[in-house]
């Protein structure tokens, strides 16, 4: 970053006083209702019996575990970090979940002590997006400040909107900023010990899922499984990713529509991965009739439909298949614990929408990459940073300047996997598509075998 990074204009301003907010203040509120659940003179009794599901808590640094059990066997929660404290709340208040659940986007009329939890921490995702440019723009403050003021005073009362008026017009001084600042890019990393946890989750119940499957199909399941957890590490949750999750919560169903390299599979594998470590079955499928023999209505279950009209090409028998049938599954989703995903191509959605128009089983779609959804020059940002490490090495100005650039995903995941991109810096991004076919190109003539073996490879897999 440049040294100029943190100078004090209006939007610097601007996004230390949020940063303010979120950690002064929510500290503050989020150890005020923990101790309403756990009073400070029984804190050790209360957090000893939250011992064994705690210290197994892969999220939770050794640091903070020392803080709920220290040695002299007082734990005090005025030492408890916001992260620790969310953690808390989360996991051993026995709270009410939202309404939409832990984790996902909050309905905005739900008022409960959980759901305004949930605010603060998505205001505080969404702000991090800002984080390598260090500023917010005025509209955007003004947006997020009245939604964590109102979550803030909801929870903690009355007595901090004096608290939360001073500090939205009190003066800054620069070297607090950058603190504060630091401090809050902290305070998100600690999300990133999510990704692990997740990664840690999927492998203590591998076992689970692959017992239900088929013998001959749990070594493919558990590879499957396993290298999406992997993939996994490099996702970024996106507004249009924020729509397919609310939609799925919604109805029960969704369809994401995408070319390959846009990153509908990506993004619901990121919801699978996440309805295991929840209990979730998951069920692979390829059509309505595996679907309902592999159905069963006492169960929390998953299911999964991956080009579910075609892969290359509309195949119009498999819509059919899915109208014939999609009364009855439809039921079976109302009526139990019961999700689908399905993606297709944006090629062949259209291609389709005669028949799709009659098939209400995945509700409406959600094209990932259409004007409202597309990403945002933060959201581009922060995909990179994942592919790369959280090190970016090139200008982020041309980066964001470069709104044209196709399957920006996938191009991200080219550009992490060779130095040869990697030395073209922003540049790479200006055409991918053409790059990659120089590639291919000097493949064909350098190995003949490699170069037989990946058009076989996309003959078989109907690309």
């Amino acid at each position: 970053m440049s040294d100029n990074i943190y100078s004090t204009t209006k939007e610097s301003s601007n996004y230390a006083r949020l940063c303010r907010l979120l950690l002064d203040v929510g500290t503050d509120v989020f150890r005020y209702v923990f101790d309403n659940f756990a009073p400070p003179a029984d804190l050790f009794i209360f957090l000893s019996k939250h011992e064994a599901k705690l210290k197994k808590k892969p999220n939770l640094r050794e640091y903070q575990k020392k803080k709920l059990y220290p040695d002299n066997g007082k734990p005090l929660s005025n030492d408890f970090d916001i992260s620790l404290l969310y953690t808390l709340l989360r996991e051993t208040c026995n709270m009410e979940p939202p309404m939409n659940g832990w984790g996902n986007k909050v309905d905005p009329s739900d008022n409960s002590i959980s759901a305004n939890i949930e605010k603060i921490r998505q205001i505080r995702n969404d702000i991090y997006g800002h984080v390598l440019r260090a500023c917010l723009q005025e509209y955007i403050f003004e947006e997020n400040w009245l939604v964590l003021s109102k979550a803030l005073i909801s929870l903690g009362g009355q007595r901090y909107e004096q608290i939360i008026y001073r500090l939205r017009y009190v003066s800054l001084d620069p070297d607090s900023d950058e603190d504060y600042m630091r401090r809050f890019s902290d305070w998100v990393s600690e999300g990133s010990k999510r990704l692990d946890a997740v990664e840690e989750s999927v492998a203590n119940i591998l076992n689970i899922v692959t017992s239900m499957a088929k013998p001959d199909e749990q070594d493919q399941l558990k590879l499957i499984i396993e290298f999406r957890a992997k993939e996994d590490r490099c996702f970024v949750e996106t507004r249009a990713f924020l729509d397919i999750e609310n939609q799925l919560i919604r109805n029960g169903s969704v369809l994401i529509v995408g070319d390959p390299g846009e990153g509908k599979t990506f993004s619901a594998w990121h919801i699978i991965l996440k309805s295991l470590i929840e209990g979730f079955q998951f069920h692979l499928v390829d059509s309505p009739h595996e679907w309902q023999s592999k159905w069963t209505p006492t169960s929390k279950q998953i299911f999964f439909v991956d080009d579910c009209f075609g892969k290359s090409q509309l195949v119009p028998e498999k819509v059919e298949a899915w109208l014939k049938l999609q009364d009855l599954l439809r039921g079976c989703i109302d009526k139990t614990h019961t999700y689908i995903i399905a993606t297709t191509r944006r090629s062949i959605y259209r291609d389709s929408l005669d028949l799709i128009t009659k098939l209400v089983l995945f509700g409406p779609s959600v094209d990932i990459n259409d004007l409202c959804r597309c990403l945002t020059p933060s959201e581009r940002v922060k995909i990179l940073k994942s592919h790369l490490n959280n090190e970016i090495d090139i200008n982020i100005e041309s980066l964001i300047s470069t709104t044209s650039t196709p399957r920006f995903p996938i191009s991200c995941r080219l550009f992490a996997s060779d130095q040869q991109f990697r030395n073209q810096g922003a540049a790479f991004f200006e055409n991918p598509i053409n790059q990659l076919k120089d590639e291919i190109i000097i493949l064909s003539k350098t190995n003949n075998i490699a170069f037989a073996g990946l058009v076989l490879l996309m003959l078989l897999t109907d690309v």
